[in-house]
């Protein structure tokens, strides 16, 4: 039944189930059935009763309800206006701060181990940093104060029995603030830290999280060096658990090690660290053993490795474990420790070392907060998180020192409540009777604290030569044995006392009290440690040094020895100042004026005058406000009501100023209108420019540099037009005018610029460019001309020269010799380019060719002979023979020779050319310009003959080199798209655009190709990027197409332009300017000043605070885990919100995940993403950018991503706009949810009925099987599926639904899924969408059954899920901690996590997974086959498939009330023992059955009646009226057995009576069709209707 949080006469407020709605009261039990009534008014202010609030949570601030309250409260004013919450301290504090009155504030948190101190100071300080983050703080001071949470921490925290993360210290947390509320500078101080937890622990407790968190990482590059081993391997560590629930040692060394570097602990220093803390586990291994009256090592080994670690002498650290030093005088003698006196040593060391670790920590995080250039004193905010009281079985020195604190505190909290006020009363003669007292603690405080008190005769006796901790209590009890907080024990010698503290009394046993007290460190390890090789150990160690020698001073003098008593006190006297000074928030009196005559009747007259100045505010009621002699005393009611009334009154003034500021504004800016655009008009007479032929502004301008002179001053100019009220005029043409100055520029500068090229395309391509802007008159275009005639002749010659020097060639060396004579170059040598290096190559050649014929010539001379004495020999027979050969060798020289004179002069060959003026010619189709120069510019530079492609090729080249002649190509390649989208078409309007961009061409019709193209390629690309591309080889020339049109985000139409962006927020003050171009669009950890996209100006706000949220979910500024987990539903909520808002998210996310070099930060954003696709659709425009830059994800080599990448799509495309609208049609847009959350939209004519939707919404996912189907309705708040009769019309359901959303608050849904599921179910293959939605559903029944099952199926099934879902949770798993409630509520029933066991369930869960592994379930299995396997262990539940409701079994209704009048009189109890009861009634495909409520696995009762008419017990009949249901069965009477089976009445009060009914006639119907069933049949009207729904509602 719905529950809700109900006002109760004794409990306030009480979990209430909803028994009857009234037409005038709605009927509620608690849970001791008492009954409570409230008006139906009220129901809908009522809260829904979570049933996390009702079994607890580990943190509250994962409930829905408090996560989401961070931006009302950060907006709000007054505190007072919201309900209660800890942001309401944090908001109180900061209105202190803004009141001006120079006030400090201070947040006091205490509480006991696990009550959320911890947490508590992590919120506080996230608020203060969300609610100041609009200021100008110094640079990341916020993201700095938050990053100091990981290491202190890490540090500071350990698992306790009562907290998973207890705090083992106190801090204050001082940020200093300056007038305008940044925050310049920030100290921590701690106090207290538990150092007897490094060396023991108790038992189900850990020890510090640093130590576990460096094992867990051992395997790291960084921290291999250390040989970090196993807890089990450290004595420190032995006695621990190795894991503590809900903390991820992994993830939070990652975090540590960030948070190291933002506060400036760079990796050098971080593995010095981790090297001190490894060095500390070691000391703990060191063993000692007794060699008569001296200890010595057991094993050196764990010693050598300290040593090592600690960056000290072995030696060194050997003598300072096993002797101790001993002072008489100036004498220092050295004397063996005993075995106990090593190992006290080795463990005092241990602690000494991580105490002044911690020290020095707080001191880097201390400079990394200050700033040296901030005020030292100033107003402050204050942060106290601080133990409670506490009270052990053995309470030593540590609790009276947390108790001594506590007190203190309770001191500052009565003075201010109580004694201060009371003071003040009796001073202002105010008269508040008898009745109003307090406890003091004033006695308790001086007993501990004060000269004479317990902790100064402890310091005194420190000082005593042979004192001991019996002496000091004696001396205790003689000082104080009257005084009434001190509890002295009937029995002396056991070394304990007490003391009645406020909180209660606590027994301390003083055992150690002088031995914990002493502060002066070990005489050797001052010494040591300086001599360390580690820099943070040499800083330790002078300090000690510095500490030694001012103890050895104040000994011989009269100042008193330091002990931790001592230092302890100061810092809490220090403290308590500190509290004193600062607002405290809870001052309830009006401070007014002095107490002069004249004064004093102006405060009588305020008084009078106040009950009619607040008449509107609710008035003052007699005796609110009182009188006194200085001041005006009022009471809570009318303080809220003045302060409303003073916030009316600032805001008339408020409004009245900024009319007048605003005025004055924009006065200002009409000003500076005609100034603006008298400097434009000045401008555009000076520039007017390309009016007429011949009118360049290099003509008149002379230079490029002074054109751009004039570019810039016009940017100047509309710089300066910025954000004034009237449009620039022409700026359009203006803004064309510049361009082509720009152009033209560029144009001149391009052509001075390659005075030495050699490349002649690009001559050409210049050439092109003078001509258009009427440069060929200019000497350097001469110039060029004449080079151009010389490359042609030279580069060929040059290449051909090089390939005949490289081959040695005599026949090409000739060749290319007599080529360079036939341009005369060797009698003109200057003619040579000298860049080619033309002059130098040839005499290479002459001289080479030289010696290569005097060698021919000699080799001819020795073939001659040898051929001679070769022919003597041959006889005459074989010379004709011989005449063949010559004549066949002679052919084939005379073939070679023809082939040859085909190739040119640079030895390129037919085929060679053949290839180039074949790309030549596909460059000349695609329009591809990149490629036209790189094959004209293999012609030049080989010489290939001319021929038409060659010509055709220079051509297009020359036009597209061309402003005017690419504009023209761009509108007639739009008007070709008209009827014409081929493949062809896009990809030459494609080239030509980027070549327009290139050569910055007219931006207009940039665009307008832009979108022509976006267009047609949008259209082409949605089988590709809508289909199923994971199944499918998809078509790679569309995804070519579409990669080009829309893998580049800035082409997006609605995005801003870098210029109009504003960028992000600096992260200093002297930060470098901000490269808008390379930066909008990039990760950034910075916050933006600006929208990215086009949005209205009235969501600016909201888009930018959002991109905040973004940031945080994605981890990249520090927030306490718990209020991260909220963020990614409220940027989804902002994204349905608002169209454009949705565009702005979707480019946002995008850009956080371009360049992402975090891991975890790029898998959250890609989690927001699949979200983002999961819940709201981008526009028709930004559509296809979304999904191509998703494809990208599904090329990830990260598999999570990947997987999520792909899930994106299939979300996209299920929750795409409906098809087949059409304009003018009487249709209704129809929103339906499918089982697995996803959501499809529709437009159905209204006339449609529910199947007729069925039968469309099977087409859209393409589902076979669509009887199998139904539509069910799901109410907001409300977890059961109402099913929905078929013949329906979407119109009434729209009708109907909207009534019951005004009456109850409470909008209705349409959920597609399977209508029944069978005990012989199996997943089709085939039809992977219907298997799919039908393991959801079967996940979906199993989450939400309604009574416990035996822990053995269970657990079988959360093992089968968690193997199917392995990359979701392979985190938890690789962890071995399954025990965080979110995670076991995917993974069980919640029905069976009532008792709050998650140990144990994540225990049998994760054996049961280890199980399935070792029989085979390997994660390479088929999807298809894992969803099996659940499906087989949820059909092993008794109740897989049924429908279920929660009824209660009544003997007799009033006869009105009968569903069935005419039913029999006989009843038929479920169970004979209780004939009335609570049952859940369950149906299915066999019948109906009931199963006790309280139902328990092997303890449950059930009882059941089939449909089939030859079995023993079954249903005849069923009907339902208003919230009972009657079901007539056929089944023996026990009374009379001998009548065989009798029709008998089972009569049931459920709230869903009707559901019931009509689910058991749908069966019948469908499944069990037969004469008479009438009798089953439901109004579908009342199915649908409001007071039925109201009735259902609560079931």
């Amino acid at each position: 039944m719905e529950r809700y949080w109900v006002p109760h006469p004794e409990y306030v407020f009480a979990p209430c189930a909803l028994q009857n709605l009234g037409d005038k009261e709605v009927t509620f039990k608690d849970n001791e059935e008492q009954v409570v009534n409230i008006p139906v008014a009220k129901l809908p202010e009522l809260p829904k009763v979570f049933d996390a609030q009702l079994l607890g949570v580990d943190d509250i601030c994962t409930l829905e309800e408090v996560n989401q309250a961070l931006e009302r409260y950060r907006s709000c004013n007054d505190s007072m206006e919201l309900p209660p919450h800890i942001y309401s301290v944090g908001l109180d504090a900061v209105s202190g701060l803004r009141r001006g009155d120079g006030k400090n504030q201070a947040v006091l948190i205490s509480g006991e181990s696990g009550a959320g101190k911890t947490e508590s100071t992590k919120l506080v300080l996230s608020f203060i940093s969300e609610a100041l983050s609009g200021t100008d703080s110094g640079p990341g001071i916020q993201d700095k104060i938050m990053q100091t949470n990981p290491v202190l921490e890490s540090f500071g925290n350990a698992m306790t029995v009562r907290n998973n993360n207890s705090s083992r210290f106190g801090k204050w947390l001082q940020m200093t603030v300056s007038a305008s509320l940044a925050i310049e500078s920030c100290t921590v101080t701690d106090y207290l830290l538990e150092l007897t937890r490094v060396c023991s622990q108790g038992s189900k407790e850990r020890n510090y999280h640093i130590f576990f968190q460096l094992i867990e990482a051992r395997e790291s590059a960084e921290l291999k060096s250390l040989g970090i081993m196993e807890p089990k391997d450290y004595a420190y560590l032995r006695g621990c658990l190795p894991k503590a629930p809900g903390i991820d040692d992994a993830r939070f060394f990652e975090e540590l090690k960030d948070a190291f570097q933002s506060l400036g602990i760079d990796s050098k220093l971080q593995l010095e660290v981790f090297g001190i803390v490894a060095g500390i586990l070691v000391m703990g291994n060191i063993e000692f053993s007794e060699a008569g009256d001296a200890a010595q090592l057991v094993d050196e080994a764990p010693v050598k490795k300290a040593s090592e670690l600690l960056g000290v002498e072995l030696e060194a650290l050997k003598g300072a474990l096993l002797k101790r030093m001993i002072k008489v005088g100036k004498d220092v003698t050295m004397a063996n420790r005993t075995k106990p006196q090593a190992k006290a040593a080795s463990d005092a060391m241990a602690r000494l070392l991580y105490g002044r670790l911690f020290k020095w920590l707080i001191k880097c995080i201390n400079t990394s907060l200050s700033d040296a250039n901030a005020k030292k004193s100033g107003q402050f905010f204050g942060v106290l998180d601080i133990a409670g009281f506490e009270s052990f079985e053995q309470n030593s020195l540590e609790q009276l020192f947390i108790n001594l604190s506590n007190e203190h505190l309770q001191q500052h909290f009565n003075n201010h409540i109580f004694k201060m006020e009371l003071d003040d009363y009796k001073a202002e003669g105010v008269n508040v009777g008898d009745g109003l007292s307090f406890n003091d603690n004033s006695d308790i405080v001086t007993l501990i604290d004060s000269k004479g008190g317990i902790l100064s005769v402890l310091d005194e006796e420190v000082a005593m030569p042979k004192a001991t901790d019996t002496t000091f209590l004696n001396k205790v009890f003689k000082a104080h044995e009257k005084n009434a907080r001190l509890i002295v024990p009937k029995i002396t010698g056991g070394g304990k006392f007490g003391i009645r503290h406020f909180a209660g009394d606590v027994t301390y046993l003083s055992e150690g009290f002088l031995e914990k007290n002493v502060d002066k460190p070990p005489d050797e390890a001052g010494a040591l440690l300086s001599d360390s090789s580690l820099s943070v150990l040499k800083q330790i160690g002078a300090t000690i040094v510095e500490e030694l020698a001012e103890a050895a001073g104040a000994g011989g003098g009269k100042k008193k020895a330091k002990t931790v008593s001592s230092g302890f006190r100061s810092s809490l006297a220090s403290l308590v100042q500190k509290l004193n000074e600062a607002d405290p928030h809870f001052i309830t009196k009006l401070k007014s004026i002095l107490s002069a005559g004249s004064q004093v009747e102006k405060a009588k007259l305020f008084v009078e005058a106040l009950p009619e100045a607040l008449k509107l505010l609710g008035g003052v009621a007699d005796g609110d406000v009182v009188l006194g002699k200085s001041k005006i005393f009022a009471k809570q009611p009318v303080m809220i009501r003045l302060d409303k009334a003073r916030d009316m009154a600032v805001s008339t003034y408020s409004i009245d100023i900024q009319r007048r500021w605003r005025g004055n504004r924009v006065r200002k800016m009409l000003a500076t209108c005609t100034v603006v655009f008298d400097e434009l008009k000045a401008w555009c007479a000076n520039n007017d420019f390309y009016q007429k032929p011949g009118s360049s502004a290099v003509k008149k301008h002379k230079t490029p540099e002074k054109i751009l002179e004039e570019v810039t001053k016009l940017d100047a100019i509309f710089k300066k037009a910025e954000g004034l009220p009237l449009q620039v005029p022409r700026k359009k043409e203006v803004e064309k005018l510049k361009q082509k100055m720009q152009n033209e520029a560029t144009a001149i500068q391009q052509i001075k610029g390659i005075a030495k090229t050699i490349n002649p395309i690009e001559i050409e391509e210049a050439f092109v460019r003078a001509k258009e802007f009427e440069l060929m008159d200019m000497p350097e275009v001469s110039a060029l001309k004449s080079r151009l005639e010389k490359l042609t002749q030279q580069l060929p010659l040059v290449k051909a020269i090089q390939t005949a020097l490289d081959e040695e060639d005599l026949e090409k060396l000739q060749e290319v010799m007599d080529a360079v004579k036939a341009l005369d170059l060797h009698h003109s040598p200057e003619e040579w380019i000298r860049e080619l290096n033309g002059e130098e190559l040839a005499g290479r050649v002459y001289d080479n060719l030289e010696k290569l014929k005097a060698k021919r010539k000699q080799e001819d001379i020795r073939a001659k002979q040898k051929e001679e004495a070769k022919q003597q020999v041959f006889d005459q027979q074989k010379k004709q023979e011989a005449k063949f050969e010559v004549d066949e060798e002679a052919e084939k020289k005379k073939k070679l020779k023809e082939r040859k004179s085909r190739a040119t002069i640079t030895g390129f060959t037919e085929e060679d050319q053949q290839k180039v003026l074949m790309s030549l010619l596909a460059a000349c189709h695609e329009f591809d310009f990149l490629a036209l120069e790189k094959g004209l510019h293999t012609a030049a530079e080989n010489k290939i003959e001319a021929c038409d492609t060659l010509d055709k090729a220079k051509e297009l080249l020359e036009k597209m080199s061309s402003e005017a002649s690419l504009v023209a190509m761009l509108r007639e390649l739009q008007e070709q798209l008209k009827h014409d989208h081929s493949a062809e078409i896009f990809k030459r309007l494609q080239n030509v655009l980027n070549r327009g961009k290139e050569l910055n061409i007219d931006q207009e019709a940039i665009s307008s190709a832009k979108d022509c193209m976006q267009s047609g390629v949008r259209q082409r690309a949605r089988k590709t990027l809508k289909g199923n591309v994971f199944v499918e080889m998809a078509n790679m020339e569309e995804v070519e197409l579409v990669e080009k049109a829309f893998s580049d985000l800035s082409a997006f139409e609605g995005l801003k332009t870098p210029q109009e962006w504003k960028g992000h927020k600096k992260a200093s003050l002297l930060a470098a300017a901000e490269n808008r171009e390379l930066t909008m669009l990039r990760h950034s950890k910075l916050e933006i000043r600006d929208a990215l996209t086009k949005v209205p100006s009235s969501e600016v706000r909201q888009a930018v605070s959002c991109f905040h949220s973004i940031l945080g979910w994605m981890g990249d500024r520090p927030l306490p885990e718990t209020q991260r987990l909220g963020f990614r539903e409220d940027i989804a909520q902002v994204a349905k919100s608002s169209p454009t808002l949705a565009d702005e998210i979707y480019v946002q996310v995008m850009k956080q995940l371009r360049e992402n070099p975090s891991d975890r930060s790029m898998t959250l954003g890609w989690k927001l993403m699949l979200r983002l696709c999961q819940q709201v659709q981008p526009s028709e425009k930004l559509d296809e950018f979304v999904r191509s830059f998703i494809m990208h994800g599904v090329k990830s080599s990260n598999s999570e991503v990947e997987h999520m990448a792909k899930q994106c799509v299939a979300d996209l495309n299920i929750n795409a706009a409906p098809d087949g609208v059409h304009e003018g049609a009487d249709l209704l847009p129809v929103t339906v949810l499918l089982i697995d959350h996803s959501v499809r939209k529709v437009h159905m004519p209204r006339a449609s009925t529910l199947q007729q939707l069925k039968v469309r919404l099977a087409e859209q996912l393409r589902i076979g099987a669509v009887e199998e189907f139904a539509c069910f309705q799901m109410t907001d708040g409300l977890e059961t599926h109402r099913l929905l009769p078929e013949s329906t019309p979407l119109s009434m359901l729209e009708e109907k639904w909207a009534k019951l959303k005004a009456s109850l608050g409470r909008a209705s849904h349409l959920v597609f899924k399977r209508r029944f599921l069978s005990f012989e179910e199996t997943l089709n293959p085939g039809d992977l969408t219907h298997a799919t939605l039908t393991y959801r559903q079967v996940v979906w029944d199993y989450l939400h059954y309604p009574v416990p099952e035996a822990e053995d199926t269970i657990k079988h099934i959360a093992a089968a899920i968690l193997h199917l879902e392995f990359e979701h949770y392979k985190q938890y798993i690789a962890s071995r901690r399954l025990d965080d409630p979110t995670i076991l509520q995917q993974l069980v029933p919640q029905v069976s996590l009532r008792n709050r066991q998650f140990r144990m369930w994540s225990n049998k869960i994760l054996e049961a997974f280890d199980k399935l592994q070792l029989e085979g379930g390997s994660r390479e299995e088929p999807r298809l086959m894992r969803m099996s396997r659940v499906l087989d262990k949820c059909k092993m539940m008794q109740l897989f498939g049924a429908h279920h409701w929660l009824g209660r079994q009544v003997e007799s209704i009033p006869p009105e009330k009968a569903a069935l009048p005419q039913a029999p009189e006989k009843n038929c109890p479920i169970n004979r023992k209780q004939k009335e009861g609570e049952y859940w009634i369950c149906v299915d495909l066999f019948g109906v059955r009931f199963v006790t409520a309280d139902s328990q696995p092997g303890q449950s009762f059930s009882r059941g009646f089939l449909f089939n008419e030859e079995t023993l017990e079954r249903v005849y009949c069923c009907k339902a009226k208003g919230n009972i249901v009657q079901i007539v069965v056929k089944t023996v009477d026990p009374e009379n057995p001998q009548a065989g089976r009798v029709n008998q009445t089972i009569t049931m009060v459920c709230p869903a009576a009707v559901d019931v009914a009509f689910c058991a006639h749908t069966v019948q119907e469908l499944y069990y069709p037969r004469e008479g069933s009438d009798g089953l049949k439901v109004s579908m009207i009342d199915l649908v209707s409001p007071a039925r729904e109201s009735r259902a509602a609560h079931s």
